[in-house]
């Protein structure tokens, strides 16, 4: 027990557990023991493993994205993380050692530089013991920018800041690069990069896939080529096979193709009762979904299946029999399958010109129909105008169900939607 307050041994006796705990990744990630945590994650030592050379990742302790920008000065936020180092002793795998921290950090860039120069700087986390002479006393997580004399700033290719050596006490854990652009005032998020594989060795690809994706035990995230998508090597003169086109990172081109940093895949499937369908409502109509989450920010694709009898239920809601759907080709008999795309990171107008039904304060995500689109049944005839939608409230980040119809409508079915969100760095 290293006895940090994120160990069972900082844990005070009596302390209320809550019931959600047993089921939550993350409060088990945050509240568990060092070697607890290396067997849950699968966090195994290199095998040529020494002091200075173990695996190290990091874990999000928050959704959304870890590193973000300050749109009014030079600094970059970063959200709770738990940094991890692996064992420094194969004969001991079990004895990882990690290290927190509980509040959204403010990391300010190094010093700017001059006009028409520009650098890639790297932000890293350090795991340290509050007391080296004492290692029981716990572990603390620093984050701040490698030395900037590590990276020269220069008007072409720049060369890139080097992670700091670890020791006997302390080790480096790369989050991401920022760029430091001569006359830049504020740090935009296409401009914090992920720390690829390259830039220290013993840190694993895989394992921090499975780090990031252990809330849910899938492996969603934007697609990545070592040899292609290494910022390091889309630099002016690198080797990537991107570099000779339009894909070359500058200071002030972010290719779109290199990813984002906390880049997050959220799925949902969405049951919308036939009884809320209808009948014959002609003003607007919206109902919560999901506020689980922010959904501002996102790139959405969704697949609605909108039935054409009222009796039929594609989902488990309906105990009978005779109201499912039966395995068959969606799609046919009257049976309808619509595919939708969207963004909550601009504002949306379905009707030529006029205020989305919402209104101005909300954020257009998915449309299930409206002007633009084929027509979606639910209940009676389709008229120019009905709107059937996912929509994200501006205000508060909440998904929404939206209809509005114009015409005269009947009772509707059921809708099912699954639905797949892609946040990457737009935030309204």
């Amino acid at each position: 027990m290293r006895g940090t307050s994120n160990t069972a041994a900082g844990k005070v006796t009596g302390m209320v557990f809550s019931a959600d705990t047993a089921n939550d990744l993350i409060k088990i990630a945050v509240g568990a023991d060092d070697d607890a945590l290396a067997e849950l994650l699968d966090f195994e030592p290199p095998a040529a493993v020494t002091p200075l050379t173990p695996r190290v990742g990091f874990l999000p302790l928050r959704n959304g994205p870890l590193v973000t920008g300050d749109g009014a000065a030079r600094n970059v936020n970063v959200a709770p993380i738990r940094a991890l180092r692996s064992s420094i002793d194969n004969a001991k795998p079990r004895e990882a050692l990690s290290a927190v921290t509980l509040a959204t950090t403010t990391v300010a860039m190094p010093a700017a530089v001059g006009a028409g120069l520009w650098r890639l700087e790297l932000l890293y986390a350090e795991i340290g013991y509050v007391d080296a002479s004492h290692p029981e006393s716990g572990t603390v997580c620093t984050l701040a920018f490698a030395p900037t004399a590590a990276g020269a700033a220069v008007a072409g290719a720049p060369t890139v800041a080097v992670l700091p050596a670890n020791t006997v006490a302390t080790w480096n854990v790369p989050i991401a690069y920022v760029k430091n652009v001569g006359g830049a005032a504020s740090i935009a998020n296409e401009d914090i990069l992920p720390a690829p594989a390259s830039v220290v060795s013993g840190f694993a690809q895989d394992l921090q896939a499975r780090l990031l994706s252990q809330k849910t035990g899938m492996d969603a995230r934007r697609a990545y080529s070592s040899a292609n998508n290494d910022p390091t090597k889309l630099v002016t003169g690198g080797t990537s096979a991107y570099a000779a086109g339009s894909q070359i990172l500058t200071s002030t081109v972010t290719p779109a193709m290199l990813g984002r940093p906390g880049s997050e895949i959220v799925m949902r499937t969405i049951y919308i009762a036939k009884e809320k369908t209808g009948p014959n409502v002609f003003a607007l109509d919206q109902t919560v979904v999901d506020d689980t989450r922010d959904w501002r920010g996102a790139n959405f694709l969704s697949h609605w299946i909108v039935n054409a009898g009222n009796t039929i239920n594609h989902g488990e809601d309906d105990a009978s029999t005779a109201n499912l759907i039966m395995p068959a080709m969606l799609g046919t008999s009257g049976t309808g399958v619509y595919i939708s795309t969207g963004q909550s990171w601009a504002a949306y107008d379905p009707a030529n010109g006029g205020a989305f039904p919402g209104g101005a304060a909300l954020w257009a995500s998915v449309i299930g129909s409206d002007v633009t689109c084929p027509p979606v049944n639910i209940g009676g005839a389709s008229f120019a105008g009905d709107v059937v939608a996912l929509e994200v409230n501006a205000a508060t980040g909440a998904l929404m169900f939206t209809r509005k119809r114009v015409g005269a409508a009947a009772n509707g079915p059921a809708i099912t939607i699954y639905l797949v969100a892609d946040f990457g760095n737009h935030r309204a």
